[in-house]
């Protein structure tokens, strides 16, 4: 598909989810995956927004929760705003610390259960 057709395509079905009009690509891999408004676009940057709720409720910061994970705050960063996995033993390791099911650290359930309660 030519890039300007894709950008009109795109761009009309955008349109037609939120009625904005200034649009910006979406990057995959180094490629254009697809155009966004920036509301769009932050509103998928919230990937685990109850991970970024839990540690700034409990005064954290991104750098002390990263150490946790093994990573640096940078990369504690690209999980919680969803630009990269959480991956299953990073999801025991929150659980284990916040003491809290991995259903409810992901977003499936809405009050808190501690995952001691699932064994």
């Amino acid at each position: 598909v030519p890039l300007l057709y894709s950008y009109v395509l795109q761009t009309q079905i955008h349109s037609n989810e939120c009625n904005n009009a200034i649009l910006y690509p979406v990057c995959v891999k180094m490629s254009i995956h697809s155009y966004k408004c920036k509301g769009c676009i932050e509103k998928d940057m919230a990937h685990y927004p109850r991970l970024k709720n839990l540690r700034e409720d409990r005064d954290l910061t991104q750098a002390e929760v990263g150490k946790i994970l093994n990573k640096s705050q940078q990369g504690y960063n690209h999980i919680e705003t969803g630009r990269a996995e959480l991956k299953i033993e990073d999801l025991i390791r929150l659980c284990e610390f916040y003491d809290l099911s991995a259903d409810y650290l992901i977003g499936l359930i809405k009050t808190p259960k501690s995952y001691k309660d699932s064994e």
